[in-house]
C-alpha cells in the first residue's frame, strides 16, 4: 500500500511566480499613470515677459507660499514715437518682506520683439508618488518570493508628469535697480559682509610698551624683530617711502626749488620729487609757475628756470606774493611751446 505524500509548496504546478502572476492587479491601471503625451496648448495666445533681475529680487520672491496670489509691484510704461525703445519701470509694493529692498527699478529691453520663444511647464500627475513607493515595498517582501526562483526586480520608473504651454515670449529685458534709491546701499553693504571670509587674519602691531623690548626671544626673531615685535612711527614711515608725501605750504617749497636750481640749472622732475619728497602733482604745479619743461635739444624732459626768475633773489614767501599779485612775466624767447599730443615725456 503506497501512502501519498502531502503537496509541498514552491513547485511549479502549485504557486506560479512569473512577473504577470504576482499581485497583478498592481498593474492593471498602468496605461492610467504613464505620461501624458498631450500637451496642453490652451494658454497658447498668452503673452509673457522674459526677465532678468537681481538676485537679491528674486530670492524674495522665490517664497511662493507668501507671494503667491499677491501683486508684487506696477510697470509703467512710456511708449515713444518713431518706433523708439520704450521706457519702462518698475514700482515695488511695500510689504514687510521688501520694506528694506529698493523699490525703484529701471527695466531695459534687450529685445523689444521676441520671435519663436517659448515657456512650458511641468506638473506631477497625481497618485504618482503613492503608487511609486507601494510597488517596491511589495516587490522588497521576501516572504512572497520562493528561494529557488529569482526574485522579481520592478522597473524603476520616472514619475509620470504633465507638459503644459505656459505662453510666448514678446519682450526680453533686464531689472536693474535705481542707484539712487537710500535702500540700495544697505544692499551693497550686505553683499560685502557675506563675500568676506569668515576666517579673515587681522595683523595687530605692539607699541612699545615696558617689557617688550626687553624679552629674550631667539636668534631668528632677533634678526627681524623689527618685522613684527616694533611698530615703526609715522616719521620713519615716510622717510623710508611707505607712507604718502605730505603737502608742506608753497613758500617753503618755492624755496627749496630756487635752492636746488642754484645747485644744478637743470632737474628732472623725478630728481625734484625725490628731493622735495611732495606730491607729484603738486610740485608740478608749482614748477609750472616759476620753470619750463624743455622738450627738446640737450636737456630735454627737464625742467629749468624762466629768464626773469633766474636774477631774482629773495625768499619764497615774498616770490609767492609776487605770483599771486601779478603772476608770472613771459619772456617771448623762452615761452613755452604748444604742447603735442603725440609727445610724451619720460622721467
Amino acid at each position: 500500500m503506497m501512502k501519498e505524500e502531502p503537496q509541498s509548496p514552491g513547485f511549479e504546478d502549485d504557486v506560479s511566480l512569473s512577473p504577470a502572476s504576482v499581485k497583478g492587479e498592481e498593474f492593471e491601471d498602468d496605461d492610467k499613470y504613464e505620461d501624458s503625451l498631450d500637451l496642453d496648448t490652451t494658454q497658447a495666445h498668452s503673452n509673457v515677459w522674459m526677465v532678468r533681475m537681481p538676485r537679491f529680487l528674486l530670492e524674495q520672491w522665490k517664497d511662493v507660499d507668501y507671494f503667491g496670489g499677491r501683486e508684487l509691484g506696477k510697470v509703467r510704461i512710456k511708449r515713444q514715437q518713431d518706433d523708439k525703445q520704450w521706457k519702462v519701470r518698475l514700482t515695488l509694493n511695500d510689504s514687510e518682506r521688501t520694506h528694506d529692498l529698493p523699490h525703484d527699478y529701471d527695466l531695459t529691453l534687450v529685445q523689444q520683439v521676441v520671435q519663436n520663444t517659448y515657456v512650458f511647464k511641468e506638473q506631477d500627475l497625481p497618485q504618482s508618488s503613492g503608487r511609486t513607493g507601494s510597488a517596491e515595498a511589495n516587490s522588497s517582501n521576501p516572504q512572497d518570493r520562493d528561494a529557488n526562483y529569482d526574485k522579481y526586480q520592478p522597473v524603476i520608473r520616472h514619475l509620470p508628469k504633465r507638459t503644459a504651454l505656459v505662453g510666448q515670449a514678446c519682450h526680453e529685458c533686464v531689472v536693474t535697480p535705481d542707484f539712487r534709491d537710500p535702500n540700495y546701499s544697505n544692499v551693497v553693504k550686505r553683499r560685502k559682509i557675506m563675500e568676506q571670509p569668515d576666517s579673515e587674519r587681522q595683523v595687530t602691531l605692539l607699541n612699545d610698551t615696558a617689557g617688550v623690548g626687553g624679552v629674550k626671544y631667539g636668534a631668528t626673531l632677533r634678526q627681524q624683530r623689527n618685522v613684527w615685535l616694533k611698530a615703526q612711527n609715522k616719521r620713519d614711515m615716510l622717510r623710508q617711502g611707505d607712507g604718502k608725501a605730505i603737502r608742506i605750504p608753497k613758500s617753503e617749497l618755492l624755496d627749496k626749488l630756487f635752492g636746488l636750481f642754484e645747485e644744478t640749472e637743470y632737474w628732472t622732475l623725478k630728481g625734484l620729487r625725490e628731493r622735495t619728497r611732495q606730491p607729484e602733482a603738486y610740485l608740478k604745479e608749482v614748477l609750472d609757475t616759476i620753470a619750463i619743461l624743455n622738450k627738446k635739444g640737450p636737456y630735454a624732459t627737464k625742467y629749468g628756470l624762466r629768464s626773469d626768475f633766474k636774477q631774482h633773489k629773495g625768499t619764497g614767501i615774498a616770490m609767492q606774493q609776487m605770483l599771486e599779485a601779478g603772476g608770472t612775466l613771459e619772456d617771448p624767447e623762452t615761452k613755452e611751446e604748444p604742447s603735442d599730443d603725440d609727445m610724451e615725456t619720460i622721467f
